[in-house]
C-alpha cells in the first residue's frame, strides 16, 4: 500500500468506525432528564413561561407605581387625575399582563403535558420517589429565560397575526417567490424544503401550504413549545388576545398605541389540514376561494451542524431557506458547508437577513482552553451578553431574544458550561460583510444567481405607530448548488466529542404521544426517532386526516437556554413568590445593641428580638388611617394571609387623604406631610379589581361570582352574576366522568400514580381503575386532604394520625393544589359552555369565594389560600379575587336570602353546619332588618366530628369482622370485601340509616360463606346495632355542642328563634332527628333544614359575593397577646426573667399583653392597634419581629413561657426606609446612647384573614410578612 494514502485511508477507516459506534449507541433508549444540562435548559424554558406574569407584573407596573408616588405629592396627583390618569394606565397595563400570561400558561400547559412533568413539582418528586427523573423545573429560570418567554410571546406578533403580515411579506414574501419561481405554483410531488431557525414555524407553514414538504430546524425551547401549541393545541383562528407592546412606554404617540390588541392565530392550522374558505377580491369582485394544505409540515428539535450532516440528509432538498439566520453562526464556513451538504446539486439556497453578527466582540479563548478543529467550543453567558455593545438599540435587543437559530452557539441560548446551540462550534469568531459573504458562498461550491440590494426596511417585532422605528435593510441572496462540488465538513472530532451529549437527547418526546383537535379530526401524534421517521396514527372511529404538523427530534439534538444556575435579581423560594430583600445585618459589634439589650423573646432567624409594647399611658403618634372598614389584598411575597384578630378600634383621623390612593402593596409612598406639598395618600385603600377589555372602556365590578363549596368528602360550585341580587344561584352539575348522570356535588378525591402525576380526579376517576372496579396497580387513592390543611397548622381539633396519607413527596397543600386545579378546569369548561362569550369577557375579572369552616385557624386558612394560588385561581399572591368565608356564614346568608327565617332585631339563629369533616356552630343575632345584617352573639365552636368519623367508626367494625374470616395476609379476597363494603357503605347506609332496626347486605362479590364474618351467598350483613356504633359517638359529640350553644344564647338573654341544620352530613335523616329530640322541648319546632341543605353552603357563597357581607361583627374565640418588656417588680416579676435595658431600668421579659379578649366583640373591618416602642442603638438595624400568641383559657396566664399559650404567627416589621439618626428621639444615658424608636401594627379582622400594617410616625409602611408557626 502506498505510505501516502496510508494515512487517509486509515482515517476513512475511523471515520466510519466512529459513525458505526455512535449509530449503534444511539440505536438504545436513553433518557433526556438523565443529563443535567439538558434538564436544566428545558426547565428554565418551561419556568420562564410560569414566571412571565409575575415578572411582568413585578418588573413593569410595581416598579413603575413605587417611582410615581416617590413624586411630590402636587404631580403625582396631577397624573393620577384626567386627562393623564397614569394609575388608571398602571391597572389596564396589568390587565394587559394578565392576557398574555393567560397565552404563556396555555404553552407551558401544552409543554409539561408534552414532557410529562407534574404542573406543581416539589423537591421530592424526583428520582428518589422512583420515576428516575428530576421533575424540580420550578424556580429554576433566570431573568434572562424570562426575557426570552416574553420576546417569543411578541414573535406571536410577527409570525401568527394578521398585524405581522407587512414584516412578514418583507422576510418571508422573497423566500416564496424565489421557491414558486423555482419549482411553480403547484410543485411536484415531494419537494422538500430545509428551514434551519424556523423559530415558531410560519415560513414552515406557509412552504407547506404552497405544497412544498416543508420540514423546520429550531433549537429553542421557548421557540419550539410555542410552535407546538399554535401548531397543535389551538382550537380556532383568532383564540387568543395578546397585547405585544404593552410593557414598553417609551415612544408613543398615544397612550392608545401601548394596549393594541393582537389576536392570534391569524390562520388556524388545524383548519388548513382540511381546507378553509376566504373571501378573495378581483377584478370581478369578492368571491370565496379554498384554501388548503396540499404539502406537508414537520419540524425537528436538534442542532443544525450536527442532525444535517449526518450521512442520511446528504443532498437530501431541493432546496433551503433562511430568514434572520446566517448571522446567527460563530464560524459562517460551518454553515454554509451543512447548507451545502444536505442540498441537492442544482438545488437552491434563498435567505434574507441582515448581518447582525451575534458574537460580535465575543472573547477571545484562554490558551489553555483552546479547542482541538471541530471540538465544541463553549460560550459563557458573559461572552454571549457581550455580543452587543451597551449601545446596541431595541431592535438589535429584541432580535437577539427573540430569534434563536441552530448553529454551533445560540447568543439566545447561552449558559454556564454547554450552551444549547452548543454543536460543531469553533472558539473562534469571524465577522464578514456583504461582499466577503458572497464571495464565501460562491468559493464553497454555490452560483450566486440573484442579489437583491434593496427589498425594503424591516422592523423585528416592530409597533408601525411608535415615534422610533429600527430597521434592517436586509438582503436576499440566492445561491444554486453547481455539480461536482464536494465541500464536506470535517466532523469526526466533533462527533466524538459530543457522542455521550447526543444519545441522551434521543426520546425528548418519543414516550409522548399527544391528541390534538383539528375540527372533527383527532391526531394521535408521536414524535420519531428521526426527523425521516414520525409516527402517525389516528383515534378510531375519528376522520383518517393526514397528519402534517409534526414533532422529530432528531439525533443530534443539543440543548438551549441560558439556564446558568446564578443569582438573579430577585430570589425566589420554592413556593415560587419573590423573596423579600435580605435586611442588612446589624450591628452585632455594639454591645449595646438593641438585639442583646432587649432579650424579650427566643433570638429568631434573623437574629433579633421582638419589639415591645407601650407601657400604659405612652405618648403615641397619630396614624393616618383612615376610619371605618377597609378591604385589603393578600399578603405580599411568600407569607400568605390567615385569620385576622384584633379589637376594634377605630382608626384615628389625620394625615392627608388623597383622591388616587395607591393600590396597597406597593411601596414608595411618599413622606408625611409637612407643609411642603407632600401628602400621603390613602394607605389601605380598596385594592383594585381585574375588568377585562382594554378598548378604553371604564372598569368596572367584576360581574361574574363564583362560590367553591371545597369539602372534605364533597365539593361543589355555584355561580351568578353580581349585577342582579335576586339573581338564582345556578349549581354547576355537569361534571367530567359522570356522564348523563348530574351531580351537585362531586368527591373531594384523588388518584396518583406512582410518579405522583394525577390519573383521576372527584367523578372522572376511569383512567385510575381497574375493570373490577379497584385503584389499578401502583394508583394510590388520596381522600379526606382537606382535614390536612387544617392539622397542618397544629390545630387541635385535627388527630392527624387518623388522616389516610398523602403521597411520597406530596405536601397538603400540593395534594389540595392538585384537586383545586382539576376543579378549576372543569369549572371553566363548564361556563365556557353554559355562557360562551360572556365568560370568556368576564374570566379574568371572576370574583372566587371559597368556603372554609369556622374552627379552622389562622394557618389553616392561610393553608387554602396558598392552595388556591397554587392551583390557578389567582394570578400571584397579590391577586384580591378570592374570599374566605366561613361556612355558617355563607348558609347564613343563603338562607336569608330564601325567606327560610323569619327573625326579628335582637333574636337568635343557631348555624349548625354539619360537613364531612367538621361540623361548625355559631350563633347570630339579628342586628338590622332592612338591611339584614347580623352579629355573633356567642363564640363559635365545633369539632372534627363530621361525617368521615362514622366512616372511621365503620372502618374499625368492618376490619374486625374481616378478620374474622381468618384470611393470610394480604388476602385479595379481604382486600375485595373491604372496598365493598366501603363503598356500599359512603354511598347507601351512611344516608339512608335511621336506626329503624333495619339490617344493611352488601354484595361483596366472592362465593365462599364465612358465617362467622356474617357473609353468606356472597352478601356482609351488617345489624342496625353494628351502624348504630358508627353514629353515636359522632352524634353524642354534636348533640353536645348544640346544647352548649343553647345554654351559651340563653345566657346572653336573647330568644332563639331557629336551629338551622345545613351541610352535606346534616342531610343525614337520624342526625336531623336527633338533634330535634335532644334540643328543649320549646326548641324543637324551630329545628330547621332547608330543602337544599346540600347546596346551602356552596350557594350562600355566591350570595356573599353579590350582596353585602351580613355578618357585621364577631367573638373573639381566644385570647391574642404579644410579649412584652414590663418594668420589673422585685418579689413579684420571676429573677429568671430579669433583663436589663440601655435606659439603666430592669425589665421583666416574657410578660403578656393581651390586645383582644376571649370572648370579646370584634366589629368587622375595624383594626386593632398595637403599639410599640423599642430602645435601639445607634448603628443598629430597623427590622424587627414580633410574635402574636394566642390562648384558648378562660383566664390568661400571665406569661408567654406558659405551655397553655400558643404561638400563631411571626410578624416581621421593615423600618428600614426610616432614619435612625434623623427621624427618631436620641437619648443619651450613663449607660450609652440609644434611640427610642415609636411604631404601630394595625391588625385587622374581616372575618377570614389576617392582615397587619405597618404605620411609623404617621407614614405607612406597608404590610408587616406574616409567617405561621
Amino acid at each position: 500500500m502506498d505510505k501516502e494514502n496510508q494515512p487517509e485511508q486509515q482515517q476513512q477507516q475511523q471515520r466510519r468506525a466512529d459513525e458505526e459506534e455512535v449509530e449503534e449507541e444511539w440505536s438504545g433508549a436513553f433518557d433526556p432528564f438523565a443529563d443535567p444540562e439538558e434538564r436544566r435548559v428545558l426547565f428554565a424554558s418551561l419556568d420562564s413561561f410560569r414566571q412571565y406574569r409575575r415578572s411582568a407584573h413585578r418588573n413593569v407596573t410595581h416598579r413603575r407605581r413605587q417611582s410615581f408616588y416617590a413624586l411630590p405629592s402636587l404631580h403625582w396627583k396631577t397624573l393620577a387625575a384626567p386627562p393623564f390618569n397614569l394609575l388608571e394606565t398602571f391597572n389596564k397595563v396589568d390587565d394587559a399582563i394578565d392576557a398574555n400570561a393567560e397565552v404563556a400558561e396555555a404553552i407551558l400547559d401544552s409543554a409539561v403535558e408534552a414532557f410529562q412533568l407534574p404542573r406543581h413539582p416539589q423537591a421530592e418528586d424526583n428520582a428518589k420517589e422512583g420515576h428516575g427523573r428530576d421533575v424540580s423545573w420550578h424556580d429554576t429560570a433566570t431573568s434572562s429565560d424570562v426575557s426570552k418567554a416574553n420576546s417569543t410571546i411578541r414573535q406571536l406578533y410577527r409570525d401568527w397575526s394578521e398585524g405581522g403580515a407587512v414584516e412578514r411579506e418583507i422576510c418571508y414574501g422573497p423566500v416564496m417567490r424565489d421557491l414558486q419561481g423555482e419549482f411553480g405554483e403547484k410543485p411536484a410531488q415531494g419537494t422538500r424544503v430545509l428551514i434551519p431557525g424556523a423559530g415558531l414555524g410560519r415560513l414552515v407553514f406557509d412552504v407547506a401550504m404552497a405544497g412544498f414538504d416543508a420540514e423546520g430546524n429550531e433549537i429553542s425551547y421557548h421557540q419550539l413549545v410555542t410552535s407546538s401549541w399554535v401548531l397543535n393545541r389551538t382550537k380556532c383562528k383568532e383564540e387568543c388576545a395578546i397585547y405585544p407592546f404593552v410593557l414598553h412606554f417609551s415612544n408613543l404617540r398615544t397612550r392608545e398605541q401601548q394596549f393594541k390588541k393582537v389576536l392570534v392565530p391569524d390562520v388556524h392550522p388545524g383548519s388548513a389540514v382540511r381546507g378553509y374558505e376566504v373571501d378573495v377580491a378581483d377584478n370581478e369582485g369578492s368571491r370565496k376561494e379554498t384554501k388548503k394544505m396540499t404539502g406537508s409540515m414537520s419540524m425537528t428539535a436538534a442542532d443544525f451542524l450536527l442532525l444535517y450532516n449526518e450521512e442520511s440528509n446528504r443532498e437530501a432538498f431541493h432546496a433551503v431557506a433562511t430568514v434572520f439566520f446566517i448571522d446567527t453562526a460563530p464560524n459562517l464556513i460551518r454553515y454554509i458547508q451543512t447548507v451545502h451538504h444536505c442540498l441537492r446539486t442544482g438545488g437552491i439556497w434563498s435567505n434574507v437577513g441582515p448581518l447582525l453578527w451575534h458574537f460580535e466582540d465575543r472573547p477571545a479563548p484562554a490558551a489553555t482552553t483552546t479547542a482541538a478543529a471541530g471540538d465544541s467550543g463553549k460560550v459563557t453567558e458573559d461572552a454571549a451578553a457581550s455580543a452587543h455593545a451597551p449601545g446596541d438599540d431595541d431592535l438589535e435587543r429584541e432580535y437577539s431574544h427573540g430569534h434563536s437559530h441552530n448553529h454551533g452557539h445560540s447568543h439566545s441560548h447561552h449558559g454556564r458550561g454547554h450552551s444549547q446551540g452548543e454543536g460543531i462550534a469553533d472558539p473562534g469568531v469571524v465577522e464578514l460583510s456583504q461582499d466577503e459573504v458572497l464571495a464565501l458562498i460562491e468559493k464553497m461550491g454555490f452560483a450566486v444567481e440573484k442579489f437583491e440590494e434593496d427589498i425594503g426596511g424591516c422592523g423585528y417585532i416592530q409597533d408601525p405607530d411608535s415615534m422610533l422605528f429600527n430597521t434592517y435593510k436586509p438582503k436576499t441572496k440566492r445561491p444554486a448548488k453547481l455539480r461536482n462540488t464536494n465541500t464536506q465538513l470535517p466532523q469526526k472530532a466533533a462527533m466524538r466529542q459530543n457522542r455521550r451529549r447526543l444519545q441522551l437527547q434521543l426520546r425528548l418526546f418519543l414516550d409522548s404521544v399527544f391528541t390534538l383537535s383539528f375540527g372533527s379530526a383527532v391526531f394521535l401524534l408521536a414524535a420519531a426517532v428521526s426527523s425521516s421517521k414520525i409516527l402517525t396514527t389516528t383515534t378510531p372511529g375519528a376522520a383518517h386526516w393526514p397528519s402534517r404538523f409534526k414533532l422529530g427530534f432528531g439525533n443530534k439534538r443539543k440543548s438551549g437556554s441560558s439556564l446558568a444556575p446564578t443569582t438573579t435579581a430577585t430570589n425566589t423560594p420554592p413556593n415560587g413568590s419573590p423573596s423579600q430583600p435580605s435586611p442588612p445585618p446589624g450591628n452585632t459589634s455594639n454591645p449595646n445593641a438593641s438585639s442583646a439589650s432587649l432579650p424579650m423573646n427566643p433570638q429568631n432567624h434573623l437574629g433579633r428580638p421582638p419589639s415591645y409594647t407601650y407601657a400604659p399611658g405612652a405618648p403615641r403618634p397619630a396614624s393616618p388611617l383612615p376610619p371605618g372598614g377597609q378591604h385589603h389584598p393578600q399578603q405580599l411575597a411568600h407569607h400568605p394571609p390567615p385569620l385576622n384578630t384584633g379589637v376594634g378600634v377605630p382608626y384615628p383621623t389625620g394625615g392627608g387623604m388623597s383622591s388616587a390612593p395607591p393600590p396597597p402593596g406597593y411601596g414608595g409612598y411618599p413622606p408625611q406631610s409637612t407643609g411642603q406639598g407632600h401628602g400621603i395618600p390613602q394607605p389601605l385603600a380598596p385594592f383594585r379589581g381585574h375588568t377585562g377589555e382594554l378598548d378604553n372602556q371604564a372598569r368596572s365590578k367584576a360581574q361574574l361570582i363564583v362560590g367553591i363549596d371545597f369539602g372534605t368528602t364533597f365539593s361543589g360550585v355555584a355561580y351568578a352574576f353580581a349585577t342582579n341580587t335576586e339573581a338564582k344561584e345556578d349549581i354547576i352539575t355537569e361534571w367530567p366522568g359522570a356522564g348523563t348522570h348530574t351531580k351537585q356535588k362531586i368527591p373531594t378525591v384523588l388518584y396518583y400514580d406512582q410518579y405522583q402525576k394525577v390519573v383521576g380526579w372527584g367523578p372522572d376517576i376511569a383512567d385510575a381503575l381497574a375493570p373490577t372496579g379497584y385503584p389499578k396497580a401502583g394508583v394510590q387513592k388520596v381522600e379526606w386532604f382537606k382535614l390536612q390543611l387544617m392539622s397542618s397548622g397544629g390545630n387541635t381539633y385535627i388527630d392527624p394520625i387518623n388522616l389516610p396519607p398523602l403521597p411520597p413527596g406530596k405536601s397538603e397543600i400540593d395534594v389540595a393544589a392538585d384537586y383545586l386545579f382539576h376543579l378549576r378546569g372543569a369549572m371553566r369548561n363548564q361556563l365556557q359552555k353554559t355562557l360562551g362569550e360572556v365568560f370568556n369577557r368576564e374570566e379574568r375579572n371572576i370574583r372566587y369565594f371559597l368556603t372554609v369552616p369556622a374552627i379552622w385557624n389562622d394557618a389553616g386558612k392561610a393553608a387554602t389560600r396558598a392552595a388556591a394560588i397554587q392551583a390557578g385561581f389567582l394570578r400571584d399572591e397579590n391577586d384580591n379575587r378570592l374570599t374566605l368565608i366561613t361556612e355558617p356564614e355563607a348558609a347564613a346568608m343563603f338562607c336569608a336570602k330564601t325567606g327560610l327565617l323569619n327573625l326579628k332585631i335582637h333574636d337568635a339563629i343557631l348555624i349548625v353546619d354539619c360537613g364531612g369533616g367538621t361540623v361548625d356552630l355559631i350563633a347570630y343575632e339579628v342586628d338590622e332588618e332592612s338591611p339584614f345584617s347580623v352579629c355573633e352573639c356567642t363564640a363559635g365552636s365545633g369539632d372534627s366530628c363530621g361525617s368521615t368519623a362514622l366512616n372511621r367508626n365503620f372502618s374499625n367494625i368492618l376490619r374486625t369482622k374481616i378478620r374474622k374470616m381468618k384470611l393470610p395476609d394480604g388476602s385479595r379476597t379481604a382486600g375485595k370485601v373491604y372496598a365493598k363494603c366501603i363503598m356500599d357503605f359512603e354511598n347507601r347506609i351512611k344516608a339512608d340509616f335511621r336506626n329503624n332496626g333495619q339490617k344493611w347486605a352488601v354484595d361483596v362479590g366472592i362465593e365462599a360463606d364465612f358465617p362467622e364474618a356474617g357473609i353468606e351467598e356472597g352478601y356482609m350483613t351488617f345489624t342496625n346495632e353494628e351502624i348504630l356504633q358508627c353514629f353515636e359517638p359522632v352524634v353524642n359529640r354534636i348533640l353536645e355542642l348544640v346544647r352548649n350553644q343553647i345554654i351559651a344564647i340563653q345566657a346572653q338573654n336573647r330568644p332563639l328563634q331557629n336551629v338551622l341544620v345545613v351541610g352535606g352530613f346534616g342531610a343525614s335523616e337520624y342526625l336531623f332527628q336527633q338533634i330535634k329530640l335532644h334540643v328543649p322541648p320549646q326548641y324543637q319546632s324551630k329545628v330547621v333544614r332547608p330543602m337544599d341543605s346540600v347546596a346551602a353552603i356552596v350557594k350562600g357563597a355566591v350570595t356573599a359575593g353579590i350582596t353585602e357581607r351580613v355578618v357585621t361583627s364577631r367573638v373573639a374565640r381566644r385570647h391574642y397577646l404579644m410579649a412584652t418588656l414590663q418594668p420589673f417588680k422585685e418579689g413579684h416579676h420571676p429573677e429568671q426573667y430579669r433583663v436589663p435595658s440601655l435606659d439603666g431600668k430592669d425589665r421583666c421579659k416574657y410578660t403578656r399583653q393581651i390586645f383582644v379578649q376571649k370572648g370579646e366583640r370584634i366589629k368587622n373591618g375595624e383594626p386593632v392597634k398595637v403599639s410599640f416602642f423599642r430602645q435601639v442603638a445607634p448603628g443598629a438595624t430597623l427590622m424587627y419581629e414580633d410574635i402574636l400568641y394566642a390562648c384558648d383559657e378562660d383566664v390568661c396566664p400571665e406569661y408567654t413561657k406558659d405551655p397553655r399559650i400558643k404561638e400563631v404567627v411571626t410578624l416581621t416589621s421593615d423600618l428600614s426606609r426610616k432614619n435612625l439618626e434623623k427621624d427618631f428621639e436620641r437619648m443619651d444615658t450613663p449607660q450609652g446612647t440609644f434611640y427610642r424608636v415609636y411604631f404601630d401594627i394595625y391588625l385587622t379582622l374581616d372575618g377570614s384573614e389576617f392582615n397587619a400594617e405597618l404605620v411609623c410616625q404617621g407614614e405607612v409602611m406597608g404590610r408587616c410578612s406574616a409567617r405561621f408557626r
